[in-house]
Parts: C-alpha cells; sequence; structure tokens
C-alpha cells in the first residue's frame, strides 16, 4: 500500500536571485525529513550551502556553510542515518560526514589524485561505511 502526502510547494533556499544555485541535490532522512545541498555560485570558491527540513517541508534549522567550497557531485545516506557529501576539487574528492539528526559536522576525508576528477557518485553505503565510485582524466 503506497500512501502520498501532499505538502504545499516551499520556498528551500534563502539565497538572492543574484547568486546562482547549481548541482542541487536532496537527500531523505529516515525521519521523514530531508536535506537539500547546493553549490552557492558559479565562482570559483563558492560555498556549498546545506538546510534541514522535517516530512512536512518546515524548515528546522537554519542553512548552513558546510565548509567545502568545491563543485558538489552527490550527496546520500548510510544505514545509520548519517549524510555523505562528496564533492571535488581539480585532482582533490572529499566526503564530508554529517549527523543526520542535527547536521553537525563529524569529519572530512580528502584524497588526491594525479588527474582532475570528472564525476563522482556514491556506489553503497552499509553500516557507517560509504563506497565511491568516479572517474578522472
Amino acid at each position: 500500500m503506497t500512501f502520498l502526502i501532499d505538502v504545499p510547494q516551499s520556498i528551500l533556499n534563502t539565497a538572492s536571485r543574484a547568486f546562482r544555485q547549481l548541482n542541487a541535490k536532496t537527500q531523505a532522512l529516515p525521519d521523514g525529513g530531508y536535506v537539500l545541498v547546493w553549490q552557492h555560485s558559479a565562482s570559483a570558491g563558492a560555498p556549498i550551502r546545506m538546510p534541514r527540513f522535517d516530512g512536512l517541508g518546515n524548515p528546522a534549522g537554519g542553512e548552513i556553510d558546510i565548509g567545502l567550497t568545491v563543485s558538489l557531485l552527490d550527496i546520500g545516506l548510510n544505514l545509520e542515518g548519517d549524510i555523505a557529501i562528496v564533492a571535488a576539487n581539480g585532482p582533490s574528492l572529499s566526503v564530508q560526514f554529517r549527523d543526520g539528526a542535527d547536521l553537525s559536522s563529524f569529519g572530512t576525508v580528502t584524497e588526491t589524485f594525479g588527474t582532475a576528477i570528472n564525476s563522482a557518485q556514491l556506489d553503497a553505503t552499509t553500516g557507517a561505511d560509504v563506497r565511491v565510485v568516479f572517474t578522472n582524466t
């Protein structure tokens, strides 16, 4: 049996129209809420922003700058309800982990490879682990 909840449209970000929001991704959370992440601008060094929403689309806390200034590539959830954000900057690939309940950060892992990374995605998340599949040139 499938149930659908009709939720009215919501404005999800607080950026003005002067800025571009790029590479937006959403991730459902185990409690029915969700997070939205995006690159705040097309300019170099643009921050990645992330707000959290409850299951009805109401903001659950403020919009935060997650501290990575790279092009966002993917977001996912492990089986413990923690968020993994995958981003790249040239040959560097970063994965940042955040608590799914309050968005607090508990670490970023960065690896640098010989050539620029073209794409990356979370392939599978099991327990507290994540696996990233990426291509580089």
